[in-house]
């Protein structure tokens, strides 16, 4: 129900030549809403390609582990991270028999061999990129789901230190073949590979019986 001069008496928004006045505060606290759940649905995201042992690089306060979990094909999932606080936040809320958190840098753990590794807007802020590599190597990845923006970052983010491009993934991690690759959104590039001797088993693909 508008009220005078347009004013919406339910949402106390004024409309003016159909046009929606947003407050400044309320813009901002939109854009951080729409970020934080950007956050959640690029787990969410790359929920699809993860099986059996999994790490998470760079696994913050452990959500997007929870949501990796949550995928029946998982078998358990390794979150690890730098910072003592997120992770002691992690054991906290989220830790449970298919979920555990590791502290440390990704070049200096281990944590036994793994089936898939995933790393989230991680690169970009690595001074040397090739660690996660090495992290692949060291733990025999199969699978890798890797997410990175897609513009530049670097004039505006202090926190990252490369502006990548798809072929600067597929050099990174030079053992392992593009199996597929989408864009998120409109920054976000979502790389999954397969290691190049990976035999790969074949999906069960419904086929209608002869004769039909």
């Amino acid at each position: 129900m508008k009220g005078p001069e347009g004013e919406n008496t339910g949402t106390k928004r004024r409309i003016v030549d159909e046009r929606l006045l947003i407050p400044k505060t309320e813009t901002l606290a939109l854009e951080g809403d729409i970020l934080r759940r950007r956050h959640v649905e690029r787990y969410a995201v790359a929920r699809q390609f993860v099986y059996g042992k999994t790490a998470d690089i760079a696994c913050g306060c452990g959500y997007g582990s929870f949501i990796l979990s949550k995928n029946p094909d998982v078998t358990e999932v390794v979150g690890v991270d730098m910072s003592e606080e997120a992770i002691a936040f992690a054991n906290k809320e989220y830790a449970s028999d298919r979920l555990r958190f590791v502290c440390g840098a990704a070049g200096e753990i281990n944590v036994g061999l793994l089936d898939t590794m995933v790393s989230i807007e991680t690169i970009e802020h690595l001074e040397d990129p090739k660690l996660l590599n090495d992290f692949a190597e060291l733990h025999a990845v199969e699978t890798l789901v890797v997410s990175f923006p897609i513009k530049k970052t670097t004039h505006y983010n202090k926190f990252h230190r490369w502006d990548l491009k798809t072929q600067d993934i597929v050099d990174i991690f030079y053992n392992f073949t593009m199996h597929r690759e989408f864009m998120f959104q409109y920054d976000t590039v979502f790389v999954c590979m397969v290691r190049h001797h990976r035999p790969g088993t074949p999906e069960r693909r419904w086929r209608a019986p002869e004769g039909r």
